[in-house]
């Protein structure tokens, strides 16, 4: 165990979700985590651009994410699976300008995840020849293993 702190919150959060009923967590609700309502009005965005935003280390985020310390700490508290959806507002030089992640992770999950978004790389969209703000939407659909 590599972080003892990071097995203690586990070991609470489980005990808060041994009071519900384990049908209606996670599979019926959603996290919302949204770093782009204040930044939306001030950019133009493309939603045709002619080339698509592409992540250009998306295996290597999946394979850094599946093994950070969060993600082995809930394969051993037997918690293995986690649906979550990341749009990312890629901006015209490939910067991360905001996202949004929609979880149906447990917290634990989701903060691996928030902790992984920066280390995603892009080439940024184009419209004709020019580099263009545009959304590309990340699936993170994991199932672990005991």
């Amino acid at each position: 165990m590599r972080n003892p702190l990071l097995f203690i919150l586990c070991l609470l959060a489980m005990g808060s979700l041994m009071a519900q009923e384990t049908r209606d967590w996670p599979l019926h609700s959603t996290a919302v985590y949204d770093t782009c309502y204040q930044k939306l009005g001030e950019l133009h965005i493309d939603s045709f651009p002619d080339v698509a935003v592409k992540p250009l280390n998306l295996i290597q985020f999946y394979r850094e994410l599946s093994s950070s310390d969060g993600f082995q700490l809930m394969r051993e508290a037997g918690i293995i699976t986690c649906r979550a959806s990341i749009e990312i507002l890629v901006g015209k030089e490939g910067n991360i300008v905001c996202y949004r992640l929609r979880s149906q992770c447990h917290p634990i999950y989701d903060a691996e995840i928030i902790q992984h978004i920066p280390d995603l790389i892009f080439a940024p969209a184009k419209k004709g020849t020019q580099p263009v703000n545009s959304w590309v939407h990340i699936p993170i659909h994991y199932i672990g293993c005991f």
